[in-house]
């Protein structure tokens, strides 16, 4: 049997967690994943928001992911997109206003915004229905053809800003 150095046969992810939106800024992208590619890394971590690429009913914007892809495959970084989808877009608050989280004392769970992060609930408002929503309008960019994107949701109570 011959034997296998894991290696040198296959790929191992050896990278970080690079970008939630809004930060880093685009214009330092370039630069940030040439050097990460430079250090021996091989892979990065980016999330892909509901609240941020979902910013009006009906409006999806993957512009970001699309740039930090190509710019990713430039560099021969692989890319691991986590998709959050637990704190809803600012507008289907207002439009469904009972979509809040309740606890089981019937306490409702209003989003807002504290200095270092946005909260909002973990799973999210009809957590199933718009996960469904969201990956429908996450399927749409031409530039994730390059085999290199593996989306996965995260339950663990993070999320996204608001580009408004």
């Amino acid at each position: 049997m011959e034997e296998r150095r894991v290696l040198e046969d296959q790929f191992v992810p050896f990278g970080a967690q690079y970008y939630r939106a809004p930060t880093p800024k685009p214009d330092q992208w370039e630069l940030d994943l040439a050097r990460i590619h430079e250090h021996g890394f091989n892979t990065i971590k980016i999330w892909a928001q509901w609240r941020w690429n979902n910013p009006a009913e009906g409006v999806y914007d993957f512009s970001d992911l699309s740039r930090l892809l190509d710019l990713s495959h430039t560099n021969g970084l692989r890319v691991v997109v986590n998709a959050i989808y637990d704190v809803a877009p600012a507008w289907l608050y207002r439009k469904y206003p009972d979509s809040v989280m309740v606890t089981n004392n019937g306490t409702r769970i209003e989003p807002a915004v504290s200095a270092c992060r946005q909260v909002g609930g973990s799973p999210g408002p009809s957590y199933l229905c718009t996960r469904k929503a969201w990956r429908r309008g996450a399927r749409s960019p031409k530039n994730w053809r390059n085999g290199s994107v593996r989306i996965r949701p995260s339950p663990s109570g993070t999320c996204g800003t608001s580009r408004s």
